[in-house]
């Protein structure tokens, strides 16, 4: 028989613990850290696409009237509904289209018309943008209603920076101007319809270019249709012991981060607290000023 790997909101083995909300403390950090300003109403949003194109123009429209129906002015980029391949449009249109929106001061809010792949390509053709990409736009988390269990692997707690991403686009960046660092930072990862294999061979890279190097803790959130293929797969839960355990840091798996029902927005670059005994990640800094 396969190999189980997927979440489980009813098994509770050894370890486990409730995934609980910390409140966001008040307090400002002392880092140098961006924070944008609240919406209001008659808040003006740009939408662009730097990665995947559009599944159908109607899911747009459907997204720009949920944004105004907030009362917020919406702005569609020149680009969006441009489609090549699995990318909206050529990578010079998106990186263009990413520019405006980011630099033109009438703008309040930058919204992602999807996700996908193609960012990494879209950020290559920019220059000196960097920076203003991976600046820290924090919100409070939200936990899932209906499966509020995490799993502790390492026990104990830390403080750091927040960072980390979808799996497999942390370990395409290894080798790259873009490889991340989580030294003094409580990383995050997710992924979704991979195999086991495929999460060990992506998180196997990652370690051993040294990404975790001097990392204080993970929190793993949800892997959504992550499948043994093959009657020999070691399960989901085992890749993460084997990997991850050896590194001695607080390591928790299971919060609801990703592609799951219930998606937590994390803070990019504020600094947290993280508990991987209690399973709370909390938000030290107001997300936005």
């Amino acid at each position: 028989m396969p190999v189980p790997t997927s979440q489980s909101a009813n098994s509770a083995a050894p370890g486990v613990r409730r995934f609980t909300l910390a409140p966001m403390a008040s307090s400002r950090s002392e880092l140098n850290v961006r924070r944008p300003r609240s919406l209001r109403p008659g808040s003006r949003v740009a939408v662009v696409a730097p990665s995947s194109g559009l599944l159908a123009a109607s899911a747009l429209d459907r997204g720009v009237r949920a944004l105004e129906r907030l009362e917020l002015e919406v702005v569609v980029g020149a680009a969006v509904r441009e489609i090549r391949g699995y990318l909206a449009g050529e990578d010079g249109r998106r990186a263009e289209d990413l520019l405006w929106a980011l630099s033109d001061r009438s703008i309040d809010a930058v919204w992602c018309a999807r996700g996908g792949y193609g960012a990494a390509r879209t950020v290559a053709a920019l220059d000196g943008l960097r920076a203003a990409l991976f600046a820290a736009a924090p919100f409070e988390v939200a936990a899932r209603p209906d499966d509020d269990w995490v799993t502790t692997l390492v026990p104990g707690q830390a403080d750091g920076v927040l960072a980390g991403g979808v799996l497999p686009r942390l370990a395409a960046l290894v080798g790259t101007p873009l490889q991340v660092d989580f030294a003094g930072k409580v990383c995050f990862f997710e992924d979704v319809n991979e195999s086991v294999m495929g999460v060990d061979e992506h998180l196997t890279q990652v370690i051993a270019a040294g990404c975790f190097d001097g990392c204080v803790g993970i929190a793993i959130g949800d892997h959504i249709d992550v499948t043994a293929r093959g009657e020999t797969s070691l399960g989901l839960e085992q890749v993460f012991a084997d990997l991850l355990t050896p590194l001695g840091i607080p390591c928790c798996f299971y919060l609801p981060i990703g592609h799951g029902p219930y998606q937590a927005t994390l803070p990019i670059g504020a600094r947290v607290h993280f508990d991987a005994d209690e399973g709370t990640l909390r938000v030290l800094e107001p997300a936005v000023i």
